[in-house]
């Protein structure tokens, strides 16, 4: 009786065929990177921080009432998280490794999605690599927020529909499971529901009508589930109002008159946000990728293809109808899980083209098209640089401590007070709480951006007469007050004696003791 061989060497003596190999490093750097990134640690922040203090304070039951601090989330994602939070306390990892998984699944049926559309290797190379060296997804991937399970959500659902079913009705009870636990899951669900509904209803009238029963059951179980969920846990939610003043500040709601330059601004604003900031490939990938989107509509149009339409474009034409109803907002990582449906248009028009002339690629000028487009876009990360920072508190934190001195005060700004408490009470931040000085609010709302109350921020200043550490973030007014306080403790003679500078935050040591008026 032979041996069976080992199954790694079975795998190494199987050929594959170039095209293979390329896909295959794509998904093996595309899953290598956001561990990288997760594996760098990065601090919390400030809306982060938010959200991180209830999960971390809070019992699975109180999860279930509404959060502090005006924080909105999925009721399954926090019940999830505070798990985790648990398995590994007093880490932003163990905060960290649901995004993360969400993200990895992600990238696997994502791949599995295109194979079932795309035939030909250059489209799913393409759309892959679009997909796995986006600098955004790799951020989002270590976020301590929901918006991953929302792009995880939202290709799983698309999986389920397209992969073939051995019957209708193990096709609807795996999509009936999956919308059921999207809306414990995912706050963008009712846009992924209706547009699965509306994908299955042009299914039923153009294939299968006897499917339609298992339809109805399935819209009954769905709306059940959200009315329940609805009135449970968002009617009247005392965040609410809040919420909508603050997104009308970011100008995240679509106007609805067409007769007013302000939805004309709104449009070209939101472009700049998909073409520049959900995919991050720089001035010239925006140009490409927005001639690439007029490519992909044009032959939808061309070849009527109503059910690439329904996937691609309907999610975004019913984000916008919520958006001008201020039921959600139009915003960047509020529309990160569109992200696979802008790809899989961007693609369908390469699709089309390639398919009509794949007879001419072959040979050399093949292979160089099928790792073109992966190098470009590596080249283009590796100009961000991983891993990706943002608010470096941490760093800050701990040079403070490192070399704060007896009877020292420090002020902690407070957009950057939340932030500060979570490495308090993980202990990573030792100092005596009686010397921490909380910041008053002095950012509010002026010509699109927070501005400094200068007169709030002076009168605290005013009543300092130690050596005080001064800690800040780069968000809202921060850097503003930052400039400020260089430029009082110039004009007063007040000695910096310190000044260190982190990614997005920094600390300065500022004596009072000696202050000229």
């Amino acid at each position: 009786m032979h041996k069976k061989e080992p199954f790694i060497l079975t795998v190494m003596k199987k050929r594959y065929s170039f095209s293979t190999i390329v896909i295959y490093s794509i998904l093996f750097i595309g899953m290598l990177l956001p561990i990288i990134q997760f594996l760098f640690n990065r601090s919390l922040w400030l809306d982060e921080s938010y959200l991180t203090i209830n999960i971390v304070h809070k019992s699975f039951f109180d999860l279930l009432k509404p959060l502090d601090l005006k924080q909105v989330a999925p009721i399954l994602f926090l019940q999830i998280e505070k798990l985790f939070s648990l398995l590994i306390p007093n880490s932003e990892m163990g905060l960290r490794i649901f995004p993360l998984i969400c993200y990895l699944l992600a990238i696997w049926f994502f791949f599995k999605l295109i194979r079932l559309i795309y035939t030909n290797s250059y489209s799913i190379i393409i759309a892959l690599s679009i997909f796995v060296f986006n600098v955004t997804l790799i951020y989002y991937s270590n976020e301590v927020k929901q918006y991953m399970a929302d792009v995880l959500i939202l290709i799983l659902m698309y999986y389920l529909m397209l992969k073939p079913s051995k019957s209708q009705m193990e096709l609807y009870v795996s999509i009936a499971i999956l919308g059921v636990i999207s809306i414990f899951l995912s706050n963008i669900s009712p846009i992924i529901l209706a547009t699965v509904t509306i994908f299955l209803i042009s299914d039923i009238f153009k294939n299968n009508k006897s499917s339609a029963f298992y339809l109805l059951i399935t819209l009954v179980i769905w709306t059940i589930t959200f009315l329940f969920y609805y009135y449970q846990f968002i009617d009247n939610h005392p965040s609410k109002n809040g919420m909508v003043e603050e997104w009308i500040h970011y100008r995240a709601f679509m106007p609805k008159n067409p007769m007013k330059n302000d939805l004309y601004i709104f449009i070209s604003t939101q472009w700049l946000t998909i073409f520049c900031s959900l995919f991050y490939f720089g001035k010239t990938g925006a140009v490409v990728l927005s001639a690439l989107m007029l490519t992909g509509l044009f032959y939808l149009i061309k070849n009527k293809n109503r059910q690439m339409a329904i996937l691609t474009i309907i999610p975004l034409f019913f984000h916008l109808l919520l958006s001008s109803l201020k039921l959600y907002p139009f915003f960047l990582r509020l529309i990160l899980y569109m992200t696979p449906c802008f790809i899989l248009l961007f693609t369908y028009g390469i699709d089309c083209i390639f398919c009509k002339y794949q007879n001419r690629l072959n040979g050399l000028f093949y292979k160089i098209i099928l790792v073109i487009i992966p190098l470009v876009l590596i080249v283009n990360l590796a100009t961000v640089g991983l891993p990706i920072k943002k608010n470096e508190i941490r760093d800050s934190v701990r040079m403070i401590h490192k070399s704060v001195g007896p009877g020292d005060k420090i002020y902690v700004s407070y957009l950057s007070r939340i932030p500060n408490r979570y490495y308090e009470e993980i202990s990573y931040n030792k100092v005596d709480k009686k010397n921490i000085i909380i910041g008053r609010r002095t950012h509010y709302w002026h010509n699109n951006r927070w501005s400094l109350d200068t007169l709030i921020f002076k009168s605290e200043l005013v009543r300092l007469n130690k050596r005080t550490w001064f800690l800040f973030s780069n968000v809202g007014d921060e850097p503003q007050k930052f400039q400020f306080l260089i430029k009082y403790c110039n004009k007063y003679n007040i000695k910096i004696s310190y000044n260190f500078q982190a990614i997005g935050s920094n600390i300065c040591l500022c004596d009072f003791s000696n202050r000229s008026w």
